[in-house]
């Protein structure tokens, strides 16, 4: 899931072009990616979100949960798009997953939300094959996504576009040597927690905001330690809402590649946090995910998790996290 503020439409191939950079990667075939709009004049993006094609029997669980996110979000429409089957030249007939996107335009849930349209694509590249699902005489090929006025401006702003979700996920991988984990594993396993230290805090934050971050064994355990109390990560999601949201996103990364185990688990978590206000839920929800096989039931990575499968816009997230945590 992805949220976005607002965004240039004009047909809808264009939109669909934006699909990479509005889940910052190309989704793979065989999914469904529901692109909600806030209003209608002018087209406002909402909460955009991916989905596995799935199996008949479980595409009525499908639709609840989509039209739950779309209603809980305000949804004023949906755009539908089919993203399945390699280009042979032509639509397939009849197209994929028909009966799925006919229970979400007509479904009786009572969530009110109107599709505004319903496409298929074979992939989502220049020159590949579209059609709507409601006029076989509605077709054509791809913009190239590359070129959309959504991916300058992601390149204008640092953001990457990922060949894929797996691509993302390497963002989370260690960048030290697994004899550095071992070595920082061992020492982790010696070391009492720190009390939290409010300045150190905020003074290893403002570093994070020049670029500097921690290098050295010490430092890493050290933060690892104070990390694990409730205050210190409660000090950091303050930043997090506050005015320090990029240095603590870029020093919670920093510690996630650089601990072992269940002590990059409080680390992730922050980061999760930090990644999903900003709108990448795609990152969030792996980060949360790895959160948990780390630590299972950490509080943080389970509710960070639960606003994701509800389509919780980051908004309302962070005066959740503001309440539970912050209060």
């Amino acid at each position: 899931m992805s949220s976005y503020s607002r965004a240039l439409i004009t047909t809808p191939s264009e939109l669909a072009a934006t699909i990479p950079h509005l889940l910052g990667y190309y989704p793979s075939t065989g999914s469904l990616v529901m692109i909600t709009m806030t209003s209608r004049t002018p087209t406002r993006i909402g909460v955009v979100v991916r989905a596995d094609l799935p199996a008949d029997d479980d595409q009525a669980m499908l639709v609840d949960h989509l039209l739950g996110i779309a209603t809980d979000n305000r949804a004023a429409a949906a755009f539908l798009v089919v993203v399945d089957r390699p280009d042979t030249g032509q639509p397939p007939r009849p197209l994929p997953a028909r009966r799925l996107l006919t229970l979400l335009t007509t479904t009786p849930t009572g969530h009110g939300i109107p599709v505004k349209y319903r496409m298929w694509v074979a992939e989502l590249s220049p020159g590949a094959r579209w059609c709507s699902y409601d006029d076989a005489d509605d077709h054509g090929t791809m913009p190239d996504p590359a070129s959309s006025v959504l991916a300058v401006e992601r390149v204008l702003l640092g953001a990457v576009t990922h060949g894929s979700r797996e691509q993302i996920a390497e963002i989370l991988g260690p960048d030290v040597p697994s004899e550095v984990l071992d070595r920082r594993a061992g020492m982790l396993a010696a070391a009492p927690t720190a009390p939290p230290n409010p300045d150190a805090i905020d003074s290893v934050i403002r570093n994070a905001e020049t670029g500097v971050l921690p290098a050295t064994d010490e430092e890493v355990v050290l933060l690892a330690t104070t990390l694990a109390t409730p205050a210190t990560r409660d000090r950091w999601l303050k930043r997090c809402v506050g005015d320090h949201p990029a240095a603590v996103e870029r020093l919670a990364l920093a510690l996630v590649r650089g601990l072992p185990g269940r002590w990059r688990a409080h680390a992730e978590s922050v980061y999760a946090f930090a990644v999903y206000l900003r709108g990448d839920g795609v990152l969030a929800r792996l980060a949360a995910a790895d959160a948990l096989r780390a630590y299972p039931g950490h509080n943080l990575a389970v509710l960070i998790l639960n606003a994701l499968q509800t389509g919780m816009h980051p908004d309302r997230l962070r005066r959740v996290v503001e309440a539970a945590f912050l209060a």
